[in-house]
């Protein structure tokens, strides 16, 4: 694969995000170099789903806990932004960047004008397979799962 050409250059970007949990690492050469993990209370209890996502379709409420929500939803986003504008150098120098952001909300919340994550950029690829709540431990276990490598005989 062409963005892993160099073997000596092993710096990758490992970005877990949902539910308003974050994690991201910078990994050079195996060991995460920078990283960061928040939780914010922005999903609906036993009803699923963000705040903002109940009230853009509809159901828009007055409560404590919704406004809530919207307060920590906005400092969520900022949260994430303000980390990969701080991180930005770290970001453009990776030769992989690993995703999972699920959901429309969560690509624009890492999607912005000054981030250093552009879409159609070739070393962008989603983590290929199921993760759990976003955690520094999580990160950990996608980063070794996608750093080995298994090999089966036919």
């Amino acid at each position: 694969i062409e963005w892993m050409s160099d073997p000596l250059r092993l710096q990758w970007f490992v970005l877990l995000s949902h539910g308003g949990y974050f994690a991201g690492a910078v990994y050079i050469n195996g060991k995460a170099v920078i990283h960061k993990t928040f939780h914010r209370y922005i999903v609906r209890r036993k009803q699923g789903g963000r705040q903002s996502g109940h009230d853009a379709s509809g159901g828009s409420q007055t409560s404590v806990g919704s406004q809530l929500r919207r307060h920590h939803e906005a400092k969520w986003r900022k949260a994430i932004q303000d980390t990969l504008c701080e991180w930005a150098a770290q970001i453009r120098s990776c030769s992989a960047i690993f995703l999972h952001a699920p959901g429309p909300l969560n690509t624009r919340v890492l999607y912005f004008d000054r981030s250093p994550l552009q879409k159609g950029d070739p070393r962008i690829q989603s983590v290929p397979f199921t993760t759990s709540r976003p955690s520094f431990q999580e990160l950990n276990r996608v980063y070794a799962t996608l750093n080995a490598v298994a090999v089966e005989r036919r």
